[in-house]
């Protein structure tokens, strides 16, 4: 890995996007040009939907949770197909059922190209390729009027499937105060800059390698130039994969290290920020495209 300056840093970090692909939507079919099409500039849901709408996803998308959630996302058909009804759904615990002609199709994050992860370890970030999953959520976390929407997925007979909804206040999930801490963060520049540690490392991909990377560092007065130029400020749609997707219980143990990936759909960058709790105070110590 080589280390340059801030200025170097700079220039190259300028000439790269900032948002990643998530990695649904790597279609097996005849239309996966097509599809390729749509997702380099921007995602047009009319074109999606009618694109999967009519279409059998491929028995290999569901390997992944990423790649049958994008099928899953995109097509009102495959929802109805993949939805365990009458569906199951909570408001602060109280159970009631939706049936299928009250399902509305929901595109999820398509809407705004973009979603997130919250992970407590780098090597956390891994669980994202990994096949054995069997347990998935998909939290609509509204950072406004701090309401969450959890999307309980299961893998059933290698089909994953929607089996309940549950609704709840941030302050019932995991990672609560950290969110809480983002839906700040988030929104004013000010409050960014003292969140920042001095320095904050930043690491870009190396131009000369094309698996490598160089280092730098960059201070608070130069955030500008640095920061992501998209994070969720209203609506998050965050990602989360394992048994902890299926529990809307506040955390036990206190977690003082997260990672908070951007990744989005038409593109195949990433943003990851990692942040650290000192002194009762969330702080960004390292930035990474």
């Amino acid at each position: 890995m080589k280390i340059r300056s801030f200025f170097t840093v700079l220039i190259i970090l300028t000439t790269f996007a900032w948002l990643t692909g998530c990695t649904g939507g790597r279609n097996n079919g005849n239309e996966d040009d097509m599809v390729d099409t749509i997702r380099k500039d921007t995602l047009n849901i009319d074109s999606l939907e009618q694109l999967y709408g009519n279409n059998v996803m491929p028995l290999a998308a569901d390997e992944l949770f990423d790649d049958f959630f994008f099928n899953f996302a995109a097509s009102g058909k495959l929802q109805r197909e993949r939805i365990c009804f009458p569906l199951k759904t909570y408001h602060n615990d109280k159970e009631q059922y939706l049936t299928e002609k009250q399902w509305t199709t929901n595109h999820f994050y398509l809407k705004q190209g973009y979603c997130t992860g919250i992970f407590s370890r780098e090597q956390d970030e891994d669980i994202v390729n990994d096949t054995t999953v069997r347990q998935a959520a998909v939290q609509h976390i509204d950072l406004k009027t701090k309401k969450v929407e959890n999307y309980h997925f299961v893998k059933l007979n290698g089909a994953w499937m929607l089996n309940s909804i549950t609704n709840t206040d941030i302050s019932n999930i995991n990672n609560a105060e950290f969110i809480d801490f983002y839906a700040q963060f988030a929104t004013d520049e000010a409050y960014q800059k003292k969140a920042l540690h001095k320095p904050v490392e930043t690491t870009v991909p190396d131009p000369d390698s094309d698996f490598g990377t160089i280092t730098g560092t960059f201070y608070p007065e130069q955030w500008n130039n640095f920061k992501p130029s998209v994070m969720p400020t209203t609506d998050m749609y965050n990602v989360i994969y394992g048994t902890d997707g299926l529990t809307h219980k506040k955390s036990i143990v206190p977690n003082y290290n997260m990672l908070f990936v951007i990744r989005g759909i038409a593109n195949g960058l990433t943003t990851t920020m990692k942040f650290t709790k000192k002194a009762n105070q969330w702080q960004l110590i390292s930035i990474a495209n």
